[in-house]
């Protein structure tokens, strides 16, 4: 964040830009015009609660005087809400097969088309789960194949 310093500098520089004078300034603000010559002599610190009223006079964007960068909406998209739900209610195995599959298929990508990417992951999901919609659909006999596969493939790391 600026100092009052760089502000009034940024203000003053602005209004000689638009060619407004001090006298004029103090009267689009509502302030008197010899405090808008304190401020600019840098007799007096700039009020950070009068900017707004500067700003909107002057035609200068609040953050970029503050020099702060307005926050950034960090919205998800449901599929990669699921993904990350997915992955912090896995075990340390689990989140590593994750992070695995994930560079794998990010590698893989530039070079696939999307119908081979879907077609890829239908595969992956066959090999997990066999023709299976789901890991739910299996027979307990099923999981204990997969729980011995995977056990093995660990195991072997």
């Amino acid at each position: 964040m600026r100092n009052s310093k760089e502000i009034i500098n940024i203000i003053k520089q602005k209004r000689e830009q638009l060619d407004i004078s001090q006298r004029e300034l103090a009267k689009l603000t509502g302030l008197n015009n010899s405090t808008i010559s304190r401020y600019e002599n840098l007799q007096r610190d700039f009020p950070i609660n009068d900017l707004p009223i500067f700003c909107k006079v002057l035609d200068l964007d609040l953050n970029e005087v503050l020099n702060i960068e307005p926050k950034k909406e960090n919205k998800l998209t449901t599929d990669q809400e699921q993904l990350i739900t997915h992955y912090n209610n896995s075990n340390t195995q689990g989140k590593t097969i994750i992070l695995t599959t994930a560079k794998n298929i990010s590698k893989a990508y530039p070079y696939l088309s999307r119908d081979e990417m879907i077609s890829y992951l239908k595969q992956f999901q066959r090999a997990a789960y066999g023709d299976m919609k789901s890991i739910y659909d299996m027979t307990d006999e099923q999981l204990e194949q997969l729980y011995i596969k995977y056990k093995e493939d660990f195991e072997d790391d």
